[in-house]
């Protein structure tokens, strides 16, 4: 008999304990005789003999359940006559399959250069690599292998290699009479780069082979950025092109949206990159595609997707009081909700204060605190604090409450902000405030130069909380010098808002004047909206769990421009994979027999052979069920006349 886990057959000894038991628990008869009584003695005598059987089942079942569980779990098997430890010659193959290596000639090289290194008497693993582990195929012989290879598809990801490089330098087994392990590709730098190495085991060997034996001529272009004028009527693109080949190289660079195209010819020296700036009048198609006319060894950084069209909404979140809609949120709603302000357009949605701690803040852009914010729970600022950090805005408009919503922006962190007092105006027949002093860095200046009809400095204010503020606070809008009005405060990645306005018309003529809008999307866009917000760019392979869902994530197998739950995205090559910049595979190499690198252990060869634990577990469960019988039966003393 053999055993899986022969450790474990020490438990055995627990067997000793019901023996110990049963011997400390046995009664020790007394005798005790009355000469009237002598008959009754007799069966007394009788029913001790039959609790004493039953004692001795009750210990020999223990003892089962204690033996049958230990060999159980001890994995007791049967070796094949046939099963032998493996002395084969293994090697493992690692191959490299992100977007640079996608090429016409790709199975043809790696077959003729995989051939040549491989011994014929080799076993075969192999691992398929392009962002993360893709594909394992278990040992096989070389021919198998090359079968197995030929069937492999070309991928479009970018590489990352680190998770396949471990798993390869696991699959060695330890009996293995040479161990050697290959790695394929085209070693760009960016695909190698990990967070730690590991240090290959010892009689394991590491071949490198470079698939490609020149570098690639190669133009590649990448869009980094979209400029929308005239209200989307005027369309930029700025494009870097690059020429990565060794060759001078003249091509045309094609700007399409529907029926219109746009081409600009670019001449390139061997390694230079040049940027462009193609404009666009009335495109008339939503997805549109900046391409390169010529063709070159690497086809897939040739064209570039964008997404032209309306852009995904900006959700703001409004913490509402149960009873009703208040003035602030139907003045907030009716100046963003379905109105399109240059490039932007938002979603209000409003949710009851006291049922804000289940709501998700990362679902919204910004968040809209007016006197309904004072029914919010502490758990909400607190989240809120986090929430401002990873990039969130907060926009705090009190009026009556304004103290208290203040000090809670202090006291979690969101703004310096110190209450002083609300301000009113005396009498009616006194001059009501206005906004005096605009800060000079601030980009309101720019906004309200290009709203003719703009009159941020005109509209009267009855009312508003005069507060100081300190810490990292910008005043971007006061009332006069020395009292803000509207004022940012950064925190991580975010910012908050403060205004000493409220946002109805009861304090001012603010919220029914021209430049209501025009501010309060600046303050949105400017600090929440980021074009990565609206436009969701991903590279092929990347995964992305779409918008509020824990476990269905957005298609990027293909290239393209698509609109997923009212956000369009769009997916690219990865631009890393057009660099041409080549791992030095000495230092490399050198590096992964470090000493400080991470330990891997090879695993053991599995040892086939017939399992019957199970009948051992099967043997304690019948002898648990006889014991729990056993322990329900009662001597019953037999009367006598």
């Amino acid at each position: 008999m053999n055993f899986a886990a022969p450790l474990l057959l020490g438990g055995l000894a627990a067997i000793a304990i019901p023996i110990i038991l049963h011997l400390m628990a046995r009664d020790v008869p007394q005798t005790i005789r009355f000469s009237t009584l002598r008959f009754l003695t007799k069966d007394k005598l009788e029913t001790h003999s039959k609790k004493g059987i039953r004692d001795l089942l009750l210990l020999i079942m223990r003892c089962l359940i204690i033996a049958g569980l230990v060999l159980a779990f001890s994995k007791p098997f049967i070796p094949f006559e046939e099963a032998s430890v493996s002395t084969e010659h293994e090697v493992v193959v690692l191959l490299d399959n992100s977007a640079s290596m996608n090429r016409p000639d790709i199975k043809t090289l790696l077959e003729t250069k995989l051939s040549k290194v491989i011994k014929d008497n080799s076993q075969v693993a192999f691992i398929v690599s392009g962002n993360g582990q893709e594909a394992k195929v278990d040992f096989q012989s070389k021919g198998g292998f090359l079968k197995s290879l030929g069937e492999v598809k070309p991928g479009l990801h970018e590489g990352h290699h680190e998770e396949a490089l471990n798993e390869a330098l696991l699959s060695f087994h330890k009996e293995a009479a040479s161990k050697t392990l290959i790695i394929a590709s085209d070693f760009q730098v960016q695909d190698w780069q990990m967070k730690q190495l590991p240090k290959v085991p010892e009689g394991v060997e590491v071949q490198f082979v470079k698939v490609f034996d020149k570098s690639v001529q190669n133009v590649s272009i990448f869009v980094d950025r979209i400029r929308k004028l005239n209200a989307g009527k005027v369309v930029q693109v700025q494009v870097y092109v690059s020429n990565n080949s060794s060759l001078q190289q003249e091509e045309v660079i094609k700007f399409t949206a529907g029926q219109k195209v746009v081409e600009q010819k670019v001449s390139l020296n061997a390694g230079e990159a040049k940027k462009l700036v193609l404009t666009m009048q009335n495109p008339d198609a939503s997805k549109a595609l900046v391409s390169l006319s010529g063709k070159d060894e690497f086809i897939y950084d040739n064209e570039f997707h964008l997404w032209l069209g309306d852009e995904a909404p900006v959700t703001v979140a409004f913490p509402e009081s149960a009873e009703t809609n208040s003035l602030d949120f139907i003045f907030v709603k009716k100046a963003l909700q379905d109105v399109k302000a240059g490039d932007a357009s938002f979603r209000v949605t409003s949710v009851e204060s006291q049922l804000f701690s289940g709501v998700v803040l990362q679902d919204y852009q910004a968040l809209v605190l007016t006197d309904t914010a004072h029914d919010l729970q502490v758990d909400v600022y607190e989240e809120m604090s986090k929430y401002v950090e990873e990039g969130g805005l907060v926009i705090a408009a009190p009026a009556t409450r304004a103290g208290m919503i203040f000090s809670r922006l202090k006291a979690y962190g969101l703004a310096d902000v110190r209450f002083k007092e609300t301000v009113r105006r005396k009498k009616s027949t006194d001059l009501p405030f206005r906004f005096e002093e605009l800060s000079e860095s601030s980009s309101l200046l720019d906004i309200f130069d290009e709203t003719p009809d703009s009159d941020l400095q005109q509209f009267p204010i009855y009312s508003y909380n005069h507060f100081t503020i300190g810490g990292s606070g910008q005043s971007i809008l006061e009332i006069k010098k020395g009292i803000p009005a509207v004022v940012v405060f950064p925190k991580g990645k975010g910012n908050v808002i403060v205004s000493a306005i409220p946002f109805n018309h009861i304090w001012s003529d603010f919220t029914i004047s021209n430049s209501f809008l025009p501010l309060l999307r600046h303050m949105i866009v400017s600090k929440a909206a980021t074009e990565e917000n609206s436009v969701l760019k991903l590279s092929v392979g990347e995964r992305r769990l779409k918008s509020g869902s824990f476990d269905e994530y957005i298609d990027t197998a293909k290239v393209g421009s698509f609109v997923v739950d009212e956000t369009p995205v769009t997916v690219n090559i990865s631009k890393q994979e057009s660099i041409q910049a080549s791992l030095n595979l000495i230092d490399f190499k050198a590096r992964l027999f470090q000493e400080n690198g991470k330990k891997i252990t090879m695993k053991e060869q599995v040892k086939e052979g017939f399992e019957y634990w199970h009948y051992f577990f099967a043997l304690a469960v019948i002898a648990l069920l006889v014991e729990f019988i056993l322990a329900d039966l009662k001597p019953v003393a037999k009367a006598t006349q």
